[in-house]
Parts: structure tokens; sequence; C-alpha cells
């Protein structure tokens, strides 16, 4: 004689799960649309005919070329962290 629990019969879709995304979406939607596209075009129409190294408009670090790869890459993290501080 077993004493497992009978196994439950599959069921539907979770209406919570269904609910969490549609919120979830929703809100990505309301801070792509309301927050940050519009942060974007006020950046770009700032920064003009700026040059742009690297992911950043401004350069608070300096880094040659021919550096290695990770101070460039962190050279690049600290100046894209400086362009995009609020």
């Amino acid at each position: 004689m077993s004493l497992a629990p009978p196994l439950a019969a599959p069921r539907g879709i979770d209406k919570r799960l269904v609910l969490a995304g549609l919120l979830l979406a929703a809100v990505a939607f309301a801070f792509w649309t309301g927050s940050r596209y519009p942060s974007l075009d006020n950046k770009a129409m700032m920064a003009g005919d700026a040059e742009i190294t690297g992911l950043a408009f401004d350069r608070v670090v300096e880094v040659a070329p021919d550096a290695p790869v990770l101070t460039r890459i962190g050279a690049n993290s600290v100046n894209w962290a400086y362009t995009n501080k609020q």
C-alpha cells in the first residue's frame, strides 16, 4: 500500500501569472515611453556634434587606443557612468 498523495489533475494557466505578466509589461512600457526615450532624445540633442568615444559623450578618463583590453573597458565604463549620472 502506498502512502503517496494522489496526483492532482492538470490545471489551466494560472491567472495570477498572466496578471503579473501584464502588469510587468505595462510598467516597462510606461517607463520606456514616459521616461527613457524622452531622456535619450534630450541627451542626443544636447550632444549635437560632440565626439562620442565608446559609449560616452564625456571623457573623464583618457585611454590610448592601443591600451590593454581591460584598461579600455574600465575607462569606457567610467566615462559611460559619468555621462549617465543623474
